[in-house]
């Protein structure tokens, strides 16, 4: 194997019993790391995303050669808006504007779908509906997934319908009205699209081993949807509408900035090829 980072490659095909026992003994102790992350936090972090980081960390940092941030190669610039390296390189995190529209509109999908859900639930008195209304549109992201695997340039954005609903449903808690259901979901949906590529930067692209960027977006989101804004108070009364507006704006300039940047990028490589070859 030369890629300590191809997750969809089986394993079984190596014939080898000591690969499948270590896979099997991560399993176990992720699922009990899990168990003590929701016993101690329960409902205030994603203890399932969480428990998938900390086991690619606990691997990467045993089974790797350059450390857990492993190390840029000359040329190459960490968290680059034309980096030669990404995480997903048919989805560069240089194409700014781009992800934010799909982040946002993904975003605004899978709260859209919950509103839904969640309003039909209510009416039907069904609870046990309301509880799975977070989730239609992560399963959809699974289908990419599995073309992803296949070999397909798909989106990855499980990590955007479920954080987007994160946020969603605490603002569907705090009263708030759909359209404002939706900012939240479009606000957040982009926030994880932007720090699963920045995570992707510090733990995995470079160096050996796989710490998920998708899961270390969820982890680190649900700490603010389910933590820090409820402690500030941003769901609620007119704050809980000004406060997603206010994400949607710094994060379209965010975009902006950036796929300036990158085109520029761009520009100067072509600039600098066509110099040396009229050279």
């Amino acid at each position: 194997m030369e890629d300590s980072k191809g997750i969809g490659l089986p394993l079984m095909m190596l014939g080898k019993p000591s690969v499948l026992i270590v896979g099997g003994i991560f399993a176990v102790l992720s699922y009990f790391i899990n168990v003590g992350l929701a016993t101690v936090l329960p409902g205030k972090i994603d203890s399932i995303s969480l428990s998938i980081v900390v086991i690619g960390i606990i691997a990467k940092l045993l089974f790797g050669n350059e450390g857990l941030f492993g190390k840029v190669p000359e040329g190459d610039t960490r968290f680059g808006v034309n980096s030669t390296n990404n995480w997903m390189p048919h989805m560069p995190f240089g194409n700014g504007i781009y992800y934010w529209f799909f982040a946002g509109s993904a975003g605004i999908i899978s709260t859209y779908i919950f509103w839904e859900i969640s309003e039909y639930a209510k009416e039907t008195n069904n609870p046990g509906l309301a509880q799975v209304a977070i989730f239609p549109m992560f399963a959809l992201a699974v289908i990419f997934l599995i073309l992803l695997v296949c070999g397909l340039p798909c989106p990855v954005f499980h990590h955007v319908g479920l954080t987007s609903c994160y946020a969603g449903m605490m603002a569907y808690g705090a009263g708030q009205g759909e359209l404002v259901v939706l900012l939240w979901g479009a606000a957040f949906g982009i926030v994880s699209h932007f720090v699963a590529d920045w995570l992707a930067d510090v733990f995995l692209v470079y160096g050996d081993g796989y710490v998920d960027p998708p899961s270390l977006s969820m982890a680190a989101c649900s700490v603010f949807t389910w933590i820090v804004f409820p402690a500030l108070g941003l769901y609620n009364g007119t704050v809980g509408i000004v406060t997603p507006v206010v994400m949607l704006v710094l994060t379209g300039v965010l975009a902006i900035v950036v796929q300036q940047k990158r085109n520029a990028s761009i520009a100067a490589q072509a600039a600098a090829a066509a110099e040396g070859a009229a050279a």
